[in-house]
């Protein structure tokens, strides 16, 4: 009797370590699912090329002009953008007449029975724009690192 349920114990805890392997490769593959289905995506757009290009070189050398191709007519486009509007941003905040931008908005006649100060706008506005800069620079690395898997991945699917 001891036998039979030492040999179920030990059957039990093979299967508690697979399931708890099983959660743990989850928890390491989840933050990159968007990565890996935005490569998924983009080779599915490039295989028209990738094959064009794989009839008259190597499938490695079209798979990495596939990639730069990708990276030329998405990614630059879409940084720049971004580059752009948080440029705008910053130069819209850092500009001495925001204050009297502001002063209209807490005069308005429907925020006036709020009781608004410009004084108090002005420190909140300051407040949010310090917040979201920093927290867009904190995800500047997590950024690199998933666009860094969504290439490496669209080359290997391809």
């Amino acid at each position: 009797m001891l036998l039979t349920n030492q040999h179920q114990l030990r059957g039990y805890l093979f299967w508690a370590v697979i399931f708890g392997l099983i959660a743990l490769a989850a928890f390491l593959v989840f933050p990159f699912m968007i990565a890996v289905i935005s490569a998924y995506l983009l080779a599915y757009m490039a295989k028209p090329l990738f094959f064009k290009l794989s009839l008259r070189m190597h499938p490695n050398l079209a798979a990495l002009i596939c990639v730069l191709v990708a990276i030329l007519l998405v990614i630059v486009p879409v940084s720049t953008i971004t580059i752009g509007v948080v440029n705008q941003a910053g130069d819209f905040a850092s500009k001495q007449n925001i204050t009297h931008y502001i002063g209209l908005i807490a005069n308005h006649p429907f925020l006036r029975g709020f009781n608004l100060s410009p004084a108090t706008l002005q420190t909140q506005l300051n407040q949010f724009i310090t917040d979201t800069t920093g927290s867009l620079l904190a995800s500047m690395p997590d950024l690199a690192l998933g666009l860094i898997v969504t290439l490496i991945g669209m080359y290997y699917i391809l």
